[in-house]
């Protein structure tokens, strides 16, 4: 409660706001974000602590937004931004902030859009701030690549799995199976199965030299803060 703005602090003092409301303006040390607040809804009833509190989250952004943890703490404060840690929530720490952390997660996607950029030689490399490319799409078609044939090797761990298959199936048929052989063979036929799929269906795709200079691809940014290239090619 030390942080809060001094005309705030008299508010709660004087009993004309609630403690509440004083907890939902800590939810922010920033004083100046506190005042803005203050300022557009003061000490009415009609507003709040639950209101204080969105108000001022969604002028800051989430530890936990993928932008931030591609970033990370310490990147993030040293270029001077300011973490709230609220005490009165279980939403978890707010970086008050987001400008920083956009500005320093795009200078991140575009080196690593140069390097791949560079590394395959393609026209562009996009990046884009989130997991959805279907917007940034629009206007492009998809290149279909041809895919890297199945070799000798494939064919022959395909008939070794299919042939596994075939008895694992049989013997999970089996009525009587204790539960825990029984769990032991399901696992080991979906892993199998997920197997054969990949050689079948997820073939590498190739992609002729003459292509490269006229196509590209997004860098697309996950959950999980992890720059992920997307597997379509796009012209």
């Amino acid at each position: 409660m030390a942080s809060l703005a001094e005309p705030i602090f008299e508010a709660l003092a004087s009993g004309e706001i609630t403690l509440d409301m004083a907890k939902a303006y800590a939810s922010t040390e920033s004083h100046e974000r506190q005042m803005m607040v203050w300022n557009s809804y003061g000490k009415s009833a009609y507003n709040g602590a639950d209101t204080i509190r969105r108000v001022i989250a969604n002028e800051s952004m989430k530890s936990t937004d993928p932008v931030a943890r591609l970033v990370g703490h310490d990147a993030y404060v040293a270029a001077g931004g300011i973490i709230d840690r609220d005490l009165f929530s279980d939403a978890g720490d707010r970086w008050s902030d987001p400008e920083i952390a956009q500005n320093l997660a795009g200078a991140l996607m575009e080196a690593e859009a140069k390097r791949i950029g560079d590394k395959k030689g393609l026209a562009w490399i996009r990046p884009i701030a989130n997991a959805s490319t279907w917007e940034a799409a629009r206007g492009l078609h998809r290149v279909n690549l041809p895919e890297i044939p199945i070799s000798d090797e494939e064919e022959a761990r395909l008939v070794v799995v299919e042939a596994r298959l075939e008895v694992l199936g049989s013997e999970m048929e089996n009525e009587d199976l204790d539960e825990a052989v029984f769990a032991a063979l399901d696992t080991e036929y979906d892993t199998l199965n997920e197997e054969a799929n990949q050689i079948r269906h997820y073939r590498p795709k190739i992609l002729p030299p003459e292509f490269a200079p006229r196509i590209g691809m997004f860098l697309a940014l996950s959950q999980t803060g992890e720059m992920e290239l997307d597997n379509e090619i796009l012209q």
